[in-house]
């Protein structure tokens, strides 16, 4: 199918191509990526298959998937202030501070909530509902 689509797109280069032409490259095209996900979902299938068997198990594959997942969600540092900060207790220390100050709140006194007309649950199913 390669072959064929890339001797049609050599003629397209040259001339129009003819309407039975451009079927046929149409169609390779689609054959070509049908058989690319089939590969990739056949490749999947044999990856979930070797961890079924082997995933499990405490072998060099399973510690491989584990080191690599760590490795992937680590973070080597942080851009501080401009300023590269990659020792562990300084990353805790920036990842603190950053989450406080994102949840902390800038107004210690709310304003009261003046709301008239507010149906209220009658008391007697309060304590149903508790």
């Amino acid at each position: 199918m390669k072959e064929e689509i890339e001797r049609i797109e050599k003629l397209m280069e040259e001339r129009d191509l003819e309407e039975e032409e451009v079927w046929v490259w149409e169609e390779c095209k689609k054959g070509l990526l049908q058989l690319n996900l089939s590969k990739s979902k056949d490749l999947q299938q044999k990856s979930r298959v070797r961890w079924a068997m082997q995933g499990d198990d405490n072998t060099a594959f399973f510690h491989g998937m584990v080191n690599g997942r760590k490795t992937k969600n680590t973070l080597p540092g942080l851009l501080v202030n401009g300023e590269w900060v990659t020792k562990p207790n300084l990353l805790k220390r920036e990842t603190m501070r950053h989450f406080r100050r994102q949840f902390s709140e800038q107004y210690k006194l709310r304003p009261p909530l003046l709301c008239h007309n507010i149906k209220q649950v009658p008391s007697h199913f309060i304590d149903d509902l508790v």
